[in-house]
């Protein structure tokens, strides 16, 4: 307490001394007062009387920014194999106001298809897309390779119109097989059953004999001796239908063990089913031979079972100048014989048109009974994985009319 007394004693005296702005010469007096004034600084101020200051500001320090760099996106371990799937060209399709199906839209290309189009491969008029085959679009490239024979002018067979017309077709058959062959999304079997009942299979197991066999024909085919042709043995005979009339649109004989499928009779004229539902010639004898191998496979152990891929022969009979299209294609046949010079074929002489032999084999090959069979090969490669017609062989019935019987080889493409 004492000490607080002196301390505000000093205080209250100094605060009593007038402030003076110019130092003056002092007196006695005055000067010892000076003195004390000069003691007054230096003495130490308790804490409670010191005046407090304001703390100094504190400025935060932001850290630099980073920049955000977005993770990648994780791959899919499993891609989709299909990322454009095909649509359904079996479905029942709407009818416009005339009646007839509206078209289906036309399949997605595979990536290699996917480049710009070209006024050949696309009618810039219309829009209507250029189809190689049913539901099928070319590349561009092999377009432009079909274009490029379409403008030839063939004569190969001189003023036979039809012989190099067919010469021309063949060639075009199997520019398309090639380009249908690289597409691994196309090619799907339309078997009977998905006709929406507008066809009917029957199936029984009898022997030829008796159906389809003669003399002629039983010693032409046993000139194949991997076929093991044998008109007694058991073969399927597949007979498909039209259920609106009852007419026979396609009947075979096949045998899974001999790998053949025998055409006995195919006729597609007037068949008035819809285009939705309407089979074609190569989907029934690939529906045919499907059955066959089935059927045969029911009961069999895996190493005997018999692969629909295994097809080595098809058999077309009866090639006679009574019918439509057999007319054309025995016209055609007889101008490639007469060009080959080979002797006139029978039995004993079997007239073979090999691929090495590229004009005459490209002329059978634009056939009607012939391009058929290589639209089943293209339409349906994955199943039979990729074969091809390897050859013709020909022969002429003698006893039975002006006919021809041809057996289709076919085979796969070196490597």
């Amino acid at each position: 307490m004492r000490t607080i007394a002196a301390y505000t004693l000093l205080l209250s005296a100094f605060a009593s001394i007038p402030l003076q702005t110019n130092a003056a010469p002092c007196t006695k007096a005055e000067c010892s007062d000076a003195r004390i004034r000069d003691i007054v600084p230096r003495l130490a101020l308790p804490a409670f009387f010191r005046i407090p200051t304001a703390p100094k500001p504190v400025i935060p320090v932001n850290p630099i920014p980073r920049p955000i760099i977005p993770n990648p996106r994780p791959q899919n371990p499993h891609p989709n194999p299909h990322p454009n799937p095909r649509p359904n060209e079996d479905a029942p399709r709407p009818e416009e106001p005339n009646g007839n199906p509206v078209p289906n839209e036309p399949h997605p290309q595979n990536p290699s298809h996917q480049t710009p189009e070209t006024p050949s491969s696309q009618n810039l008029g219309d829009g209507a897309v250029s189809l190689c085959r049913r539901g099928y679009i070319c590349s561009p490239k092999t377009q432009e390779e079909l274009d490029k024979i379409d403008a030839e002018d063939v004569s190969h067979y001189g003023s036979d119109d039809l012989a190099n017309e067919s010469l021309k077709k063949g060639r075009k058959s199997e520019v398309i097989y090639e380009d249908m062959i690289k597409d691994t999304q196309y090619g799907k079997a339309k078997p009977v059953e998905e006709s929406h009942g507008k066809y009917e299979a029957i199936l029984e197991q009898k022997p030829v004999k008796g159906e389809l066999s003669n003399a002629w024909s039983d010693e032409f085919l046993k000139k194949f001796e991997d076929m093991k042709y044998n008109p007694d043995g058991d073969w399927n005979e597949i007979t498909i239908k039209t259920t609106a009339d009852g007419a026979t649109r396609l009947k075979t004989f096949s045998n899974a063990e001999r790998k053949t499928v025998i055409v006995d009779h195919s006729y597609s004229i007037g068949d008035k089913t819809p285009a939705a539902d309407k089979l074609r010639s190569s989907d029934m004898i690939m529906s045919s031979w499907k059955q066959t191998t089935r059927e045969f496979n029911k009961h069999k152990r895996t190493r005997d079972k018999i692969n629909q891929s295994e097809l080595k022969y098809i058999v077309r009979r009866r090639i006679s100048k009574g019918m439509e299209e057999g007319g054309k294609t025995h016209e055609v046949l007889e101008a490639v014989l007469k060009k080959s010079n080979k002797k006139d074929p029978d039995p004993d002489h079997i007239a073979t048109f090999r691929r090495d032999q590229p004009s005459e084999f490209h002329t059978i090959m634009g056939t009607a009974h012939a391009d058929r069979i290589n639209k089943m090969l293209g339409d349906f490669h994955k199943d039979l994985k990729d074969l091809r017609i390897e050859a013709f062989h020909i022969s002429r019935r003698l006893n039975d009319g002006d006919q021809f019987d041809m057996v289709i080889e076919l085979g796969r493409k070196a490597e």
